[in-house]
């Protein structure tokens, strides 16, 4: 049973499948009221808890509440119903989600509480800046320098290539 890792307070749903007890290789249909839920937070004690069951395909959406996943840590979610085998859920409730496509965040203003958002796009623009700088190259001057490489290449003489009015690398080639 893998660990899923799950952002705290969010009511993030997940699938599970109820096989027949009699025969587990075949799925149990039509009993989403009868499923009951339970939920170990952290190690804690097994408790009932009410979660939205609804029938999806050959399984079930189970649908929690926030508060279901308030602490952080292991969880362990335990499911029962009359003549079903139920495989348990284990979670751990995180301050973020990195496999998950928005990392887990509610919206950007919770990013954006104390400036946060703000170091970040600053962050962000500086690399930008940097890798910017540091790749001004056009179709124009690779072509301008081909050129020139030619030029030393026949005299022999030595090749300064530039960038910007500065020296990016001093190249000589000697005929032979």
């Amino acid at each position: 049973m893998s660990l899923s890792p799950v952002p705290q307070n969010t009511a993030r749903g997940f699938f599970i499948i109820a096989a027949d007890a009699s025969d587990p290789t075949k799925p149990l249909p039509g009993i989403a009221a009868q499923i009951t839920a339970s939920l170990s937070k952290s190690g804690g004690t097994s408790l009932p808890v009410g979660v939205t069951i609804v029938p999806r395909g050959k399984g079930y959406w189970v649908t929690p509440i926030a508060a279901h996943r308030d602490t952080f840590g292991e969880s362990l979610w335990d499911f029962d119903a009359p003549g079903a085998v139920i495989a348990s859920r284990r979670e751990e409730v995180v301050a973020y989600d990195s496999q998950h496509a928005d990392l887990g965040l509610s919206s950007l203003a919770d990013l954006a509480d104390g400036g946060r958002l703000d170091l970040l796009v600053d962050a962000i623009k500086t690399a930008v800046d940097n890798i910017d700088a540091d790749l001004v190259i056009t179709d124009a001057t690779v072509e301008d320098l081909a050129v020139e490489l030619d030029k030393v290449i026949k005299s022999g003489e030595s090749f300064d290539a530039t960038r910007g009015g500065e020296t990016a690398a001093g190249v000589t080639h000697t005929r032979t």
